[in-house]
């Protein structure tokens, strides 16, 4: 064929046009290759290609594990043996801790046998694999379940008065079940003498089987340990460093892991604390008041202990939570006058300051003046401690703030629809170019090509995972932010209108997902197919002329608004990374230093 100066046909002279548009294309490729080699935007370009290719399971594992572990109730499965060939603690504990919560309704000897394969496979790790064992024993048959009898004893009221406890039959534990328990326990303690938390476990399986006297022993022991872990933050590096190994494992993953770890524990623990304020009221009432007088001391140094040293903030707490139930009744003088109904009419503080007056005046006619003012202290510090868990400051650096998650989510959204138009784009551009360049003629073949190269877009946009993923994620960040609403008593009922129930369906995901994926490349064919229509001129050929240009123009501003968009999501990451990693070390502290205030020793 012969040139032409318009360079419309094949053959024709492509100009200086053509140069610039290759020149656009290998600066978007110079843009998308510099994300993916820097430092800092290399892990996000992985992980969102990872997410992309449907290999990103990190996610997906962290929502799942959350589900099943916020779920009402699991139904029993078998439970499985280790998997052969696992020599990975982290991945074995992972492993163990997924079969426990999936044993439903199964014996206590069945749930209890993936902590005890650990066992064999990990002695150096006994103290830490006690401590899971203890902990998600408390969400089975083992735990404090007398409350209808202290509030009995106490003249409280309650509507949920269960047939057995009406009959005055004891709920007792299956023996070996319980023995085991407390085997646990002992050995914990053997390894990790220091720590609070065995011999309270202890106490609360014996308190469980009624066997008061010998739990009064260990709450003593308990009370006198300088420290307190339950480990449960080691259970959430463990998950996360086998998670991390993934492909597609952020920030958010991590998050969702922290966020799924239960604490049935500190229900059963406050339960010991109440059923001491029963018995130590028991033996003042009976002239016994000193030993009423030490069960008190030794119940707020066990919260003491858990306040200070539990690296949860819901662990310090429900710490503060015990202490105040040491100061609650003594002498079976309930309210210094009070009956139930004018106390109800006062609010918490007021409520404290008549119980701790009364506590004061008992201590102090027994001797024991430093029992109220430790009492004192308790009181103060957690004040000071519920102030760092209700900072308005402090949860704005919150790693479980539900709008800093959302911000990184919609960063992470951002970024993977940047870079999925970016690289549509920019492959659309070089195919576009290649056939400029092979002078393709006037018949089907550009046609072809530019619909090829469409419909392998969209089947491979549709196969993308990241959508679906971020989507979930969403959802569980607005039930977790829900939940913890509801648990604050700052909640409002709402009714999810038709259209959040349409947003939230996987057709619209699936189909938001493949529009935003494709918009810029769609819309480059679009106009390129107008403009040669409009002029007249719409072959096959010119089509691709026009979408040459058009495409390596878009491609440069989209790769541009890409960089831009990974760099942040990557600074975002590393900041919720350094987030968690402070507040594993110790939530609390870590919070007392967001407000720059002296942690309460």
């Amino acid at each position: 064929m012969t040139s032409n100066g318009s360079g419309d046909k094949p053959g024709g002279r492509i100009g200086l046009w053509y140069g610039a548009a290759l020149v656009l294309i290998g600066v978007s490729a110079a843009i998308v290759g510099l994300l993916a080699t820097r430092a800092d935007t290399a892990p996000v370009m992985k992980q969102e290609a990872a997410i992309l290719t449907g290999q990103g399971k990190g996610l997906s594992a962290a929502v799942q594990q959350m589900a099943v572990n916020y779920s009402s109730g699991a139904s029993a499965v078998a439970p499985l043996p280790l998997p052969v060939g696992v020599h990975d603690y982290d991945a074995a504990l992972t492993y163990a801790v997924e079969t426990r919560l999936q044993t439903g309704n199964a014996s206590e000897s069945d749930r209890r046998r993936p902590f005890e394969d650990l066992v064999l496979n990990y002695p150096e790790k006994l103290k830490e694999i006690r401590a899971h064992e203890l902990r998600f024993a408390s969400m089975g048959d083992i735990g404090v379940r007398r409350d209808n009898e202290v509030m009995a004893y106490f003249g409280e009221t309650t509507a949920r008065v269960s047939p057995l406890a009406r009959s005055g039959l004891k709920t007792l534990p299956e023996p070996h079940a319980l023995q085991a328990f407390l085997d646990a326990a002992e050995q914990g303690a053997e390894r990790d003498p220091e720590n609070g938390y065995f011999p309270a476990m202890k106490a609360m399986g014996l308190f469980c089987n009624y066997n008061d006297a010998e739990a009064l022993k260990v709450l003593h022991i308990a009370a006198q340990c300088k420290h307190w872990d339950d480990y449960s933050w080691a259970e959430a590096e463990s998950r996360w460093r086998c998670m991390s190994r993934k492909p597609g494992a952020n920030s958010l993953a991590r998050t969702m892991v922290l966020a799924s770890i239960l604490f049935p524990h500190f229900a059963r623990l406050r339960a010991v604390g109440r059923l001491a304020d029963m018995i130590a009221a028991q033996k003042e009432t009976s002239g016994k008041r000193l030993e009423g007088l030490q069960i008190r001391q030794d119940t707020l140094a066990l919260g003491r202990n858990m306040r200070q040293h539990s690296r949860s903030l819901i662990g310090g707490l429900v710490g503060i939570s015990i202490s105040n139930l040491a100061y609650s009744h003594p002498d079976k003088v309930l309210y210094a006058g009070l009956d139930n109904l004018a106390m109800q009419k006062l609010d918490t503080f007021q409520k404290n300051t008549v119980r701790l007056e009364v506590y004061r005046k008992f201590a102090v006619s027994l001797g024991h003046p430093e029992a109220a003012k430790a009492a004192e202290n308790e009181v103060q510090a957690g004040y000071s401690y519920r102030s760092l868990s209700e900072s308005t400051a402090a949860n704005l650096h919150d790693p479980f703030g539900g709008q800093k998650m959302r911000d990184i989510n919609r960063h992470w959204i951002v970024a993977s629809l940047g870079l999925a138009n970016g690289v549509w784009l920019l492959l659309l551009a070089l195919t576009c170019a290649v056939l400029v360049g092979l002078r393709a003629d006037k018949s089907a073949a550009s046609s072809m090509t530019l619909g090829i190269f469409v419909t392998v877009a969209i089947i491979v946009t549709l196969g993308a995972h990241w959508g679906v993923e971020m989507t979930n994620i969403d959802r569980a960040l607005v039930k977790l932010t829900n939940t913890m609403a509801m648990l604050s008593g700052n909640s409002t009922s709402s009714t999810e209108s038709g259209f959040s129930q349409f947003r939230n369906s996987p057709a619209f995901v699936q189909g938001a997902t493949l529009v935003g994926s494709l918009i810029a490349p769609l819309l480059v064919l679009c106009l390129a197919g107008a403009a040669r229509l409009l002029s007249g001129k719409g072959s096959g050929y010119t089509v691709v002329r026009g979408t040459c240009g058009l495409a390596a123009v878009a491609a440069v501003c989209v790769t541009a608004f890409c960089y831009t968009a990974v760099q942040n999501t990557a600074q975002l990451e590393v900041e919720q990374h350094v987030r968690l990693d402070r507040m594993l070390q110790h939530e609390g502290r870590y919070r007392a230093e967001l407000l720059h205030v002296k942690y309460p020793e």
